[in-house]
């Protein structure tokens, strides 16, 4: 097979009712986490608690720059989810379901928690 026939059947797979409607739901999650991003920006401090999981005081913080992580992970793990399921199931509709909702679902915890950040700080 060769990269066009690729493409073309990825196309086919991508407009499959569950990935599109889980598909746009991730990208209107990505373009408010950038908006808000954009209009909350200059409100934010120049040190953050972004790192939750380390002992309480500087180690938490980091750059406000590296905010941005939060959704270029939440895109990563939604796009890994699908090409996934693309790749392993791609005839398995509750397999299908099961892995774009399970990237969809990670990606909105992200979104809570770039949220909970945002307006912590700001």
């Amino acid at each position: 097979m060769n990269i066009h026939n690729h493409i073309t059947k990825f196309k086919r797979f991508i407009i499959k009712t569950p990935i599109k409607q889980s598909g746009i739901a991730f990208l209107a999650v990505l373009f408010i986490s950038i908006v808000i991003l954009v209009w909350r920006w200059s409100k934010i401090p120049p040190q953050i608690p972004l790192y939750y999981s380390l002992p309480w005081g500087e180690q938490q913080l980091a750059s406000p720059v590296e905010l941005t992580l939060i959704p270029t992970i939440a895109t990563n793990i939604f796009l890994t989810n699908l090409l996934l399921v693309y790749t392993l199931v791609p005839n398995e509709k509750l397999l299908i379901r099961l892995g774009i909702l399970s990237g969809l679902f990670a990606s909105g915890l992200l979104f809570y928690s770039f949220l909970h950040i945002i307006f912590l700080v700001t």
